[in-house]
């Protein structure tokens, strides 16, 4: 007699449950698959960009992209430095006044300046502090020096009283034959007629 029941399936797991767990195991021992970021543990960058440019006093920025996730990453580029010029004087210093100097950076334009301090009168090329008497002290009157300066264009002539006469150098009476010893403009024996020694 013919069974007529339906026969049963085989068992075991369906087949595309195996082919599942096939390309599992597959992909577990080496095999190529499809795979994301976080399964390879990893990025796939491109290239770096410049998404900043950096100038001369302020730094950069370039990024890069991540092929499959696009995730975006960021880094500095330093600035570049300014490109310097020569310096030309926008006024130069004096006796008394300070004067300056400026470059450009090529680049940027931006100005740098230096000081120029003031480098003082001068008041004698041959030694000694230039000092002329102008006016003898008498004994009303004080008397006067002067000193020009020698710096070209500087026109400024300091002065100074002497003060008033204080009697003779106290050469006694060699005093008119040493009058090298009396050059001191607040003694009156500056001249031999003026010289009170006695005759010899």
């Amino acid at each position: 007699m013919t069974d007529k029941r339906t026969p049963r399936r085989a068992r075991g797991v369906p087949a595309a449950a195996a082919l599942f767990a096939f390309a599992l195991a597959f992909s577990a021992c080496g095999g190529e698959g499809p795979q994301n970021c976080a399964q390879r543990g990893f990025c796939d960058w491109g290239g770096w960009v410049v998404t900043r440019p950096p100038s001369c006093a302020a730094e950069g920025a370039e990024a890069r992209t991540c092929r499959d996730c696009g995730e975006v990453v960021s880094r500095s580029v330093g600035e570049t430095g300014h490109d310097w010029g020569g310096f030309a004087m926008d006024y130069p210093p004096t006796c008394t006044d300070h004067g300056r100097e400026t470059r450009l950076c090529l680049d940027c334009g931006e100005p740098f300046s230096n000081p120029l301090p003031a480098f003082g009168h001068r008041w004698c090329d041959h030694g000694g502090d230039g000092w002329v008497t102008t006016m003898y002290p008498t004994d009303d009157d004080p008397g006067l020096q002067t000193r020009p300066c020698l710096n070209e264009g500087c026109e400024f002539i300091d002065s100074r009283a002497l003060g008033r006469l204080v009697g003779h150098c106290g050469c006694d009476r060699e005093c008119c034959e040493r009058l090298g010893d009396c050059d001191d403009p607040r003694w009156n024996c500056r001249f031999p007629e003026d010289c009170g020694c006695p005759p010899v």
